[in-house]
């Protein structure tokens, strides 16, 4: 058996650039031997049924359904309950790309949480990360770069993309949609060079 990379997608924007890996890089990086384990890790109502991925963990909790807005310590409540289920589906994994977009409550949470559970599993780990566009707000900014910061003390590269350069990649006239879209294939992109230098 060959190299195996799990390529996790964790909260809404980690799961969306993840499908647009596998429609687009999937084959093209199994060609290149790496077998590729598709995880995401995910709120139960982030769309996570429709989610193209091979596993798929729902972080539920009777604590936090319903709820928009989760705090720090009640998210690594809801993590840890999880923490065998992420474990299990990294165990075997030698290289673990995590997927994510800071700023908000899933991905902040969870990405550095999957990247630390894979350094435990002795995994080469890298993450592709979006942050927040200038105008999304102060306080989304300063959970990203916290995120970023935990992110980074298990990571050992960590791919970053500001939302300030998602904004000068739209072109002028296309929709915000457009430009995510594109932002996205660009993303998972990335995300498949990582693997192949893995």
């Amino acid at each position: 058996m060959g190299k195996v990379t799990a390529v996790v997608g964790a909260g809404g924007m980690g799961t969306t650039v993840l499908e647009v890996f596998t429609q687009k890089f999937a084959k093209e990086v199994a060609a290149t031997g790496t077998s590729v384990q598709t995880i995401v890790v995910n709120r139960p109502q982030d769309s996570l049924d429709q989610a193209q991925a091979q596993e798929k963990i729902a972080l539920a909790s009777p604590d936090i359904e319903g709820v928009s807005e989760v705090d720090d310590e009640k998210w690594q409540e809801v993590l840890n309950l999880h923490a065998g289920e992420i474990r299990k589906a990294l165990d075997g994994a030698s290289a673990v790309v995590v997927l994510a977009g800071l700023g908000g409550f899933t991905g902040s949470s969870a990405a550095p949480f999957v990247a630390k559970i894979g350094k435990e599993l002795g995994a080469q780990v890298s993450a592709v990360v979006t942050m927040p566009i200038p105008f999304e707000g102060e306080k989304r900014a300063q959970k990203a770069v916290a995120a970023h910061a935990e992110l980074s003390k298990f990571a050992d590269q960590v791919v970053t993309v500001s939302g300030a350069e998602l904004l000068d990649k739209a072109d002028l006239g296309a929709s915000l949609d457009q430009a995510y879209g594109k932002f996205d294939a660009e993303l998972a992109a990335k995300a498949a060079e990582l693997i192949e230098e893995a």
